[in-house]
């Protein structure tokens, strides 16, 4: 499972190639005429890994369970951290942005991985870090 540069910022946390999770302090473009490669801290691009998001991280991030009885999805499991909430169903995260208006959906984000969880929290102008 890679992961692209586009999606990543620092603070995020990934695994490195000894299987620790990492926080992203730097990312920059190795060399002078050398696009596409770039180092993250002291690794190569293609040795670092997403951490798949899973129960454990979201207790980790601080993400609670919380009762949504009333909306829609029908099985699923609601979560919020901060002002964000989003639900998991048929093993998908999601986020739904927007509302119905007039027959035409929501925008739904689908992610699997805590540095997407991350990126989207950030939109709120803080960090999402390990709380536990």
């Amino acid at each position: 499972m890679e992961i692209s540069i586009k999606e990543l910022r620092v603070g995020n946390l990934v695994e490195t190639p000894t299987n620790k999770t990492h926080a992203v302090k730097e990312i920059f473009i190795k060399g002078e005429d050398c696009e596409g490669a770039y180092l993250i801290d002291n690794w190569e691009l293609n040795a670092i890994k997403p951490i798949p998001l899973t129960e454990e991280w979201l207790i980790k991030l601080g993400v609670e369970e919380v009762n949504m009885q009333g909306y829609i999805v029908s099985g699923a499991t609601y979560y919020r951290v901060g002002n964000i909430r989003f639900y998991k169903v048929d093993n998908e995260y999601r986020l739904a942005i927007g509302e119905k208006v007039q027959g035409q959906g929501v925008t739904t984000i689908v992610f699997d991985k805590v540095h997407e969880l991350q990126n989207i929290y950030a939109l709120t102008g803080e960090e999402l870090t390990i709380k536990q």
